[in-house]
């Protein structure tokens, strides 16, 4: 049976990775999506509650229930969480968080429950079995962008329902005793599928809804507002919509965040222009030469009809979504072509990876709302987080000409503050003083939702024509002047700066309710965090995570016989902690490094899975960790700890400038760790074996769960008060003790077996 085994688990874990990663693109959608990452957790939390379900309620199992009811119920249990996670309300963002956890978590529990029963009943095959369930899930990781680009994510989900319920239809020899639970449960899917998933009760389901920070479904409650177009992949989701204005428009939202404008300007091509030479964006091009432009994230093309206004030369338009540069392609009837006008070269890249490997030089850099669309609504495992650090300033500063220009619109003020004080922190570091720095900024207020605020940074001290014709358009446009250097500096804060009365200090500490508004790094990315200490939400999870955490270990520790395995608690607290916890911190810098949030998950989670899979294999195979092995695992805690410091060789180097090479090289930054990683579990689970713990397995392997989930959490509060760099000290460290329980446990019992 370990074959027929094998293959059931492999395919419960294909499923739900599947489920897993469509997840995050669903909930990147329908959620103010602060905590992306707790949707990765979520899936190994609910497999662990489900082993512990197993250790407590679950003496016996009959291949009935193993091989037909729970691949069956798994199934239903994924379309049952579908379709309630579309018809939940959105307007609380933490109750929304909560209940998409709770709602998400039935899947994964059956799939626990069902990998400890199979544990427990194969405890000398349990490497085999947790291989199987490794390769399974990686596998899945690496079909998941394919499979949710082609279906779309909520039909990706409806796919890897069915998977299981096939693999269940497939053991004839079991159909007969169990054929009417199977009818009702195929008749109660199918049923499901076609009276809640319809495409257009899906779409009318998934918008008619309140989410807060996303302007789109503010936006289709408006009088006059009809909706063009909806497209999803596994980037995102675009959403077209249009209503009647003087200058005819569309908006295209990427995940319901903030829209990029797209102009009809086949339609009206004057009345285009007239709106454009009033706009706060037209800033920069007031003066100066703008020859050579930079735009990073044209979105829908508004940079290339700002650089087309100023006569500019040469404009490189860079966007990071592939579907968005496509719908604009394809839309040029409407737009009128905008990134084919003359002199408009379109990249599709990640703005942070094309400066840093870009030798050209440029009059002006646009990043108006680059930091939008994704990471708006959180960013704390994503990209665009890192557009706006210290080091994103100075890979800009050193890009420009002399008498160069940046331009960032944004619409919140603290935001537009921090990166004032970014910018001010960076040339600190070249020698400036506060004041200068100061003095080579201006600072706009426009009249629009999404424009708020344009910032201005000169590379050099602005000249006395410059700041002039900056102060003309501010006078003779919406564009109301907030700070431009020495000829407008009554603002009480970047005024006091200017004069030097008001130091960097003091201005950071009149920002109202402690608002974060100091300068932020590529250690410590968070842009968009508005709260003091640790964000609200992630302390309530991870209060309410450890209380989970602490049930499940009372729980097991109150049985006296499974007393006996308590040694092994904190080693499975140590690497539950440890995988997770590393596995979201590489999730985070490589999405810099490749520049696809979803590839990027994907990947990470396919190469750790499949590599900590094969270890798994090895283990099983030869029974024990081998002495070679058990050598190369000490340089775990090594590798995680230099982590940062690889990445940001590869990417300062221009080291695999391709593609392909990038991906190479991501997943052999993550293929080795997971390799070592792998043998940490199946060596924990072959002793167990040895020393007669079967009934401690479900518990422990429910506490490896939970603690993935505190991992996620731990690592995310680490890095949001002192920086990514610690964090994974932090796991390091506990990587470290997991290697040298390994080695304790590993002589111990070869002194037991040799006496």
């Amino acid at each position: 049976m370990t074959k027929t085994f094998s293959l059931l688990i492999f395919i419960i874990g294909f499923s739900s990775l599947i489920f897993e990663t469509a997840l995050t693109r669903l909930a990147a959608f329908i959620i103010y999506q602060d905590f992306v990452f707790f949707a990765i957790s979520t899936a190994v939390c609910g497999i662990g509650i489900g082993a512990a379900l197993a250790g407590r309620f679950f003496k016996n199992s009959d291949d009935n229930f193993l091989l037909i009811k729970a691949p069956v119920i798994f199934g239903a249990s994924i379309l049952a969480s579908l379709i309630t996670l579309i018809k939940l309300p959105s307007d609380d963002p933490l109750f929304m968080w909560v209940t998409f956890g709770v709602v998400s978590l039935p899947p994964f529990i059956v799939h626990g429950l069902l990998l400890s029963l199979i544990y427990r009943r194969m405890v000398e095959k349990a490497s085999v079995i947790y291989s199987a369930d490794l390769l399974g899930a990686g596998i899945g990781a690496l079909s998941a962008v394919p499979v949710i680009s082609l279906f779309t994510p909520p039909f990706a989900i409806i796919l890897a329902a069915i998977v299981p319920l096939l693999l269940a239809s497939a053991n004839v020899s079991y159909i007969k005793k169990n054929i009417v639970f199977i009818v009702v449960s195929l008749l109660l899917s199918v049923s499901l599928i076609v009276a809640g998933l319809s495409r257009s009760r899906l779409e009318n389901a998934l918008l008619d809804r309140d989410v807060p920070g996303k302007s789109l479904f503010s936006e289709l409650k408006g009088y006059g507002t009809r909706h063009v177009k909806t497209h999803w992949d596994a980037f995102g989701r675009l959403d077209v919509t249009e209503t009647s204005s003087n200058v005819p428009s569309r908006l295209v939202y990427t995940d319901g965040s903030i829209p990029a404008t797209e102009f009809n300007f086949a339609k009206d091509s004057n009345a285009v222009n007239v709106y454009l030479r009033q706009f706060a964006g037209f800033v920069p091009f007031v003066s100066g030469s703008c020859d050579s432009v930079l735009s990073i994230g044209t979105g829908a093309g508004l940079d290339c009809h700002l650089f087309r206004l100023a006569g500019g030369k040469h404009l490189t338009a860079v966007e990071v979504n592939p579907s968005l540069t496509s719908y604009v392609k394809c839309n040029s009837a409407y737009n009128g072509g905008v990134l084919d006008f003359k002199g408009v070269t379109a990249v599709t890249d990640e703005g942070r990876r094309f400066i840093r490997s870009t030798k050209e030089h440029y009059d002006v850099i646009l990043l108006l709302l680059a930091q939008g669309n994704h990471a708006e609504a959180g960013g704390r495992v994503l990209a665009e987080s890192y557009l706006m650090t210290k080091e994103a300033f100075k890979d800009y500063y050193n890009h420009l000409r002399p008498g160069g220009r940046i331009a960032i619109a944004v619409h919140n003020p603290h935001r537009a503050s921090r990166y004032i004080m970014t910018w001010a922190d960076m040339l600190k570091d070249k020698g400036y003083a506060l004041p200068e720095a100061i003095r080579r900024s201006a600072m706009l207020a426009y009249p629009d939702n999404a424009y708020r605020f344009v910032l201005l940074f000169w590379k050099d001290l602005p000249d006395s024509s410059s700041v002039a014709a900056v102060k003309a358009f501010s006078d003779s446009t919406p564009a109301n002047a907030i700070y431009i250097p020495y000829i407008h500096e009554e603002d009480r804060d970047l005024g006091g700066m200017a004069k030097g009365i008001v130091s960097a200090e003091m201005f950071i500490r009149t920002s109202p309710n402690g608002i974060p508004i100091a300068s932020v790094s590529d250690d410590k990315p968070f842009q968009n965090d508005v709260f003091k200490g640790l964000h609200p939400t992630l302390f309530k999870l991870l209060i309410a995570v450890t209380i989970l955490f602490l049930v499940i270990c009372g729980t097991m520790l109150a049985d006296s016989d499974r007393r006996k395995a308590a040694l092994f608690v904190p080693y499975f607290l140590l690497i539950g902690v440890g995988y997770m916890g590393y596995e979201i911190l590489l999730l985070h810098r490589l999405m810099l490094y490749l520049g696809h949030p979803t590839l990027s998950l994907s990947l990470v989670i396919a190469a750790m899975l499949i590599s900590s899979g094969i270890a798994a294999l090895i283990s099983g195979k030869t029974g024990n960790t081998p002495h070679v092995i058990r050598k190369f695992i000490f340089v775990i805690p090594i590798w995680i700890f230099f982590t940062l410091p690889i990445i940001e060789g590869m990417m300062t180097s221009g080291f695999a400038a391709s593609y392909n090479g990038r991906l190479l090289c991501a997943a052999i930054l993550t293929i080795i760790p997971g390799f070592g990683m792998g043998f940490f579990m199946p060596h924990a689970l072959n002793i167990l074996a040895m020393q007669g713990h079967r009934n401690s397995i479900s518990w422990l392997y429910g506490i490896n769960g939970v603690a993935s989930v505190l991992g996620a959490l731990i690592v995310m509060s680490v890095a949001t008060l002192y920086g990514l760099q610690s964090a994974l000290t932090t796991i390091a460290l506990l990587y470290l003790l997991a290697v040298l329980f390994l080695h304790g446990t590993s002589n111990k019992q070869k002194g037991i077996s040799n006496g």
